[in-house]
């Protein structure tokens, strides 16, 4: 998913940790990116299609975003990929409610973030992107 619009630019990132929602296709025990993996490909386990369990995303460690250029959809601002991460609970349940032939098995996980790189809005919802996330067992 890319962001629509980015609303500010935080530089250098904010190291903060904060809590916040995203996101995820359940394959099996496992949660994988609902669009992308870690390496930055399109992901096997897309929310259109069937999920595959065979590389899930770590937990209890933090991961890094696998930083690439790209372009916000509607603005056509560039910006550098990161975690997509809803701020509230309530706007990525109206994300998933949104589409839901695609999010049939697609999960809410409260994460936590840190390396601040965005805040934009995507789907209509506020989004933060980072450098790094951090999965809870």
């Amino acid at each position: 998913m890319c962001l629509a619009l980015i609303t500010e630019t935080i530089a250098p990132p904010d190291m903060t940790e904060r809590y916040v929602w995203k996101l995820f296709c359940k394959c099996a025990d496992h949660l994988r990116g609902c669009h992308y993996d870690l390496d930055g490909t399109l992901s096997a386990a897309r929310a259109e299609v069937k999920p595959d369990p065979s590389t899930p995303w770590p937990r209890n460690e933090w991961l890094k975003a696998c930083a690439t250029n790209t372009v916000c959809e509607d603005s056509h601002d560039a910006y550098s990929t990161g975690f997509h991460c809803y701020r509230t609970r309530s706007a990525a349940r109206i994300v998933k409610a949104a589409f839901p032939y695609e999010y049939s098995h697609v999960v809410l996980v409260k994460v936590k973030i840190r390396g601040l790189r965005y805040r934009g809005q995507q789907n209509g919802q506020d989004v933060l992107v980072a450098q790094e996330l951090f999965i809870p067992e």
